[in-house]
């Protein structure tokens, strides 16, 4: 092979190589990584811790609303959760409330609710009564006995028929005196007893007792 024809063949192969680098395709760039939304936040929690004083207690609870949703019932004591779906400042309105309750001057007309957690709020009423309760202990009546209080010379009889509990609270008696008188017994002691009963309190009374006779009532 002449110099000649390998300078020609070695410009051929260089011309070949060089159109071959230039039809390359550029590496393409990698976009934006597209953004994963965040999950919309859980719901919010209010536990009202309710505490009614007077003996005269709402006794179906009352109803609250927090930020205008649809009113939820709690309890007129102890611990009742309410659900929110978004947290943030919501108001407090409370509804239904017996005519003898009054919500405390300090409860709360707000909260600021947490999605995902639990925020503590407590509520007072006073539930002043103007009737009084009587609890009543009978002492020394025979446990094969089973018998009656009497109160106010009526008909209107209260059993102890229960051996291992010789007590029961008369309710929502009018304010004054009242009396009380055992079936079957003698009471020692005038007879029959009188107790003072007040209004929006219980009144403790303890009946010692003789003489039963051997019929049940």
């Amino acid at each position: 092979m002449t110099a000649t024809r390998s300078a020609l063949m070695l410009c051929v192969l260089s011309a070949a190589l060089a159109a071959g680098c230039s039809d390359a395709t550029p590496p393409v760039e990698p976009g934006p990584v597209p953004e994963v939304p965040a999950p919309p936040p859980g719901p919010a929690f209010v536990r009202f811790t309710v505490t009614s004083t007077g003996l005269d207690s709402d006794a179906d609870g009352y109803l609250v609303s927090l930020g205008g949703a649809a009113p939820q019932r709690i309890g007129a004591r102890g611990a009742s959760v309410v659900t929110v779906p978004a947290g943030g400042p919501l108001a407090i309105t409370l509804s239904d409330i017996a005519p003898s309750c009054t919500p405390a001057s300090a409860n709360p007309t707000g909260v600021t609710a947490v999605a995902d957690q639990v925020v503590e709020i407590a509520l007072a009423f006073d539930c002043p009564a103007t009737t009084g309760d009587l609890h009543v202990r009978v002492l020394h009546l025979p446990v094969w006995l089973g018998t009656s209080l009497v109160l106010d010379t009526t008909n209107l009889e209260h059993r102890l028929n229960n051996p291992n509990n010789r007590t029961l609270t008369i309710r929502r008696l009018s304010p004054g005196t009242h009396t009380l008188e055992v079936y079957s017994c003698f009471l020692v002691g005038t007879s029959p007893f009188v107790a003072l009963v007040t209004a929006n309190l219980i009144t403790e009374v303890t009946l010692n007792v003789a003489d039963c006779g051997n019929e049940l009532w």
